[in-house]
């Protein structure tokens, strides 16, 4: 019988349970009535089915409960439970335990009155005592001491049925002590004063029998209030029966100095009135039955707040996440931890490729007058996409993604300064920039390969040097690079030659190790003095790196 009272991971939830029980003058009915809509209001289950299963499960062993979460959101979920385990799991465990010692408590009370009582002592309540007892022991030591100890001896005891008959059982130990002890009133002869007592501690046994279903709180309202008005019924009907007998003995056996007594009068002097016992009887059951009602109800709207408090929690962590994948989309995520700290974020850059490569040919292709354009846009967005896909790949983790325009595209590496830090190869970023471009190649031809009497060509532009990196912007904030290594960069894409990649004189020096150029020309570019000599890229020198990407299996192409 697994954990108490409920199922929480929050560290305030006493304070939480209490405002439950008593939300401002309303009391229980207010906070009831708020969630009348997810619990059924006479048998307190959960409209929901799947909060009900859950509800009934949540009792069981964590590790049972806790199936490891795959998703991002859940695995967040799996690490928060895991840091409040340790208070909430030995809760759950030591109220499992005290109830199980309450109930071995009320059997030996109920069981010392019986031996210190002054009648004669059943044969039958000896051998019942010690089943009992027997009974308790081996529910401590299978159920409660394990529970404490974070483990379980017998899972099956934690499912839902199962725990009911074993609470059942437990809840009904005095119950059967009065059972053995009860006084039918059937001898010969006339009612002797001993009788009396022995009537007065079947009643009183029974009294606490009545309200040891207030026990096991944990369990449905309606299986022990059920219980009880059965054990209430058999006080009752006892209790007429050796009234009954009573009278017919008094009235067919003579009696020497004793008054007889009717079916609602006192009996041997005593103040112990029928009415009376069946009132008692009924206040008992009517409050216990309340009691168990209230612990419930206030039990599951407790765990229906913690559901409705996960399912927010979930929602918020997803919306999270797609603000956080939409913001490092927009902004690299080392700069976005910059800014977490600071609400301006600038860097310096000694060594970054930055790449221009555009389609030169998209005017050609797009018509304004069909469906205003928007179907051209679909295949533009396609080409990008194939593009975009290629920064998934870990062999180009260094490259980030700048901006589009128009059909032109934008990307640098050597940016992140942590990752340049745990490079193999200091030039190994300006490696990746130029795979990248060959994979842009690549992916551009396999996508004219699904297009219908037209192709697309680029211009491709790479340049190396100093940037500036920052984000500039208070409420629509924008991340670029700037710097005369840009504006080279650019130049070498606009100036450049169809399907080739263009660099500068100085890029082709630092790339030359691995990389065969030819000399194009000397050409004019805007902002250097006297122009500059510009190469085209060849292709890779022999041996010096693994295959090239553009080798690989080609992505899926889209067709117009």
């Amino acid at each position: 019988m697994q954990g108490c009272r409920f199922d929480t991971d929050n560290k305030d939830f006493d304070q939480r349970l209490a405002m439950v029980i008593g939300q401002g003058e309303g009391g229980f009915e207010k906070g009831f009535w708020e969630h009348h809509d997810s619990l059924n209001r006479w048998t307190l289950k959960f409209n929901e089915k799947i909060v009900e299963d859950e509800y009934r499960a949540h009792f069981a062993d964590s590790a049972d409960r806790h199936v490891p979460s795959k998703t991002p959101v859940g695995l967040h979920q799996d690490f928060s439970r895991r840091d409040q385990s340790d208070h909430t799991t030995q809760y759950r465990y030591s109220g499992v335990f005290i109830d199980i010692l309450v109930a071995a408590i009320l059997l030996i009370v109920v069981s010392a009155a019986v031996f210190m009582s002054p009648s004669r002592i059943p044969l039958s309540f000896i051998v019942y005592f010690c089943l009992a007892l027997t009974t308790v022991i081996a529910a401590i030591s299978l159920i409660g001491v394990p529970l404490l100890s974070r483990r379980s001896l017998l899972p099956c005891v934690n499912l839902w049925q199962p725990r009911h008959i074993i609470g059942a059982v437990l809840i009904a130990l005095p119950f059967g002590v009065a059972v053995c002890v009860m006084p039918l009133c059937i001898g010969e002869g006339c009612p002797t004063p001993g009788l009396m007592p022995a009537r007065l501690l079947f009643s009183y046994i029974m009294i606490v029998a009545l309200f040891a279903h207030c026990n096991f709180s944990q369990l449905g309202a309606w299986p022990k209030t059920i219980q009880c008005i059965i054990v209430g019924l058999i006080h009752i009907t006892a209790v007429c029966y050796c009234m009954l007998n009573t009278a017919r003995q008094d009235h067919e056996t003579p009696c020497a100095n004793v008054t007889a007594a009717g079916m609602f009068e006192a009996s041997f002097a005593s103040s112990f009135f029928i009415w009376e016992m069946l009132l008692d009887v009924v206040l008992s059951i009517i409050l216990v039955g309340f009691l168990n009602y209230q612990f419930e109800a206030a039990f599951r709207m407790s765990f229906y707040g913690d559901v409705q408090a996960r399912r927010d929690t979930q929602r918020m962590q997803i919306v999270r996440d797609q603000a956080d994948w939409l913001l490092n989309n927009v902004i690299p995520a080392h700069a976005v931890e910059s800014l977490k700290t600071d609400t301006k974020y600038s860097e310096n850059h000694e060594s970054t490729a930055v790449l221009f490569a555009s389609i030169t040919n998209w005017n050609d292709m797009y018509e304004e007058n069909f469906e205003g354009g928007r179907e051209f846009l679909r295949v533009l967005n396609e080409v990008i996409g194939d593009f975009d896909e290629l920064l998934d790949r870990p062999e180009f983790c260094h490259i980030e993604k700048i901006k589009t325009i128009g059909a032109a595209y934008m990307a640098a590496s050597g940016l992140n300064p942590e990752r340049k830090r745990n490079m193999e190869h200091p030039k190994e970023h300006l490696y990746q920039m130029v795979e990248f471009a060959l994979a842009i190649q690549h992916v551009l031809s396999v996508f004219n390969e699904d297009l219908l009497n037209f192709d697309f060509v680029c211009k491709l532009g790479l340049n190396i040097g100093p940037v500036t990196a920052g984000v500039i912007g208070t409420t629509k904030l924008y991340y670029d690079i700037w710097g005369d290594t840009v504006n080279i960069a650019s130049r070498m894409y606009s100036t450049g030659v169809l399907n080739r990649i263009q660099v500068s004189a100085h890029t082709r020096d630092i790339l030359l190790d691995r990389y065969e150029f030819e000399y194009r020309d000397h050409i004019e570019v805007k902002g250097i003095d006297g122009g500059m000599d510009t190469y085209l890229l060849v292709g890779r020198k022999a041996d010096e790196i693994p295959p090239a990407v553009a080798d690989k299996p080609a992505d899926e192409g889209s067709t117009l």
